[in-house]
């Protein structure tokens, strides 16, 4: 079992209590905050999860607006950021994959503004996601021809 901090960039085992073998089903049991594993002859385990250390709080990040949407030729996303972050804001097809890195660095304490020119992107739904380091947000965006 493999875990991420920064939103999939980078991976790393999860904990020493769980076994190197394939895991086959995984639960959730949140009153006690505790990751049940089957695996195939191997039997169950089960790791506690750690509490959280930091705030990621939706809150961080207000007045989003991405206009016009849908969009033929361009769009602009515009927020406010309550707290200085990093940042990263992407635009991903409905697989998850990222086409395009909109913006990548730090965002000061105000209003931001981006604009979004969608080059050779086809005709299609888009997710335009914002992760910082204190909040984020996702968006649905659609591009007509």
């Amino acid at each position: 079992v493999l875990v991420t901090y920064n939103g999939g960039a980078n991976w790393e085992p999860f904990g020493t209590d769980l076994p190197n073998v394939p895991i086959l089903d995984l639960t959730l049991h949140a009153p006690t905050r505790t990751l049940a594993a089957a695996t195939f002859g191997r039997s169950m385990f089960k790791a506690a999860l750690p509490l959280p250390t930091d705030v990621y709080s939706p809150e961080m990040i207000d007045n989003v607006v991405v206009a016009p949407n849908p969009f033929t030729a361009e769009t602009a996303v515009s927020f406010t950021v309550s707290e200085k972050q990093n940042a990263r804001l992407a635009l991903y097809d409905l697989s998850g994959k990222r086409i395009k890195t909109v913006f990548s660095g730090e965002l000061s304490t105000g209003t931001h503004r981006f604009g979004i020119s969608p080059g050779a992107l086809s005709a299609g739904v888009y997710i335009l996601k914002m992760e910082g380091g204190r909040g984020g947000f996702c968006r649905k965006v659609v591009k007509l021809n």
